[in-house]
């Protein structure tokens, strides 16, 4: 599309900087002053009568996806969603690799699933997690339930 007129090409302009503007990340993020979970986290895990604690790391970016590194079982990736005002829930799939140390078979999936809640500050949350092992015919291997708590990880 070609403008000619100069007054109609700083009309479009003016135009399609508010309309970015209003749309931007931060202005899409806020929600009555309570934080979102978009950033980096270091997670603590806490299996109920099973596993010791265990942690690993998770990036959860906006829209609604989430990335998260475990030193045993490799990355994952999945979804999140806010639910409440200050709660939010999470679903993420991790192929767990051949000769893994807990001794699964191959083509095991790992579908985590987690309700958590942001504290006051927004630089925790706390909730449940289910982690349930399938195999490749999707029968269920194992499930882990028990506590998680995310710590933000910032620049200060």
């Amino acid at each position: 599309m070609k403008i000619r007129n100069p007054f109609a090409r700083v009309l479009f302009t003016t135009a399609i900087i508010i309309f970015l503007s209003a749309t931007s990340p931060q202005d899409a993020l806020a929600d009555q002053g309570w934080r979102t979970l978009v950033g980096s986290w270091f997670v603590e895990i806490t299996p109920e009568g099973g596993p010791p604690p265990f942690t690993n790391l998770a990036t959860l970016n906006w829209p609604g996806t989430i990335v998260t590194s475990d030193p045993v079982l490799g990355s994952g990736h999945g979804a999140w969603k806010r639910v409440g005002r200050r709660d939010f829930a999470i679903r993420f799939l991790t192929l767990v690799p051949p000769g893994n140390p807990l001794g699964l078979p191959p083509d095991t999936i790992l579908t985590v699933t987690a309700f958590l809640t942001v504290g006051d500050s927004g630089d925790e949350a706390n909730g449940t997690n289910t982690g349930e092992f399938t195999d490749s015919a999707g029968n269920v291997l194992a499930v882990i339930e028990g506590g998680v708590r995310f710590t933000r990880i910032n620049v200060d």
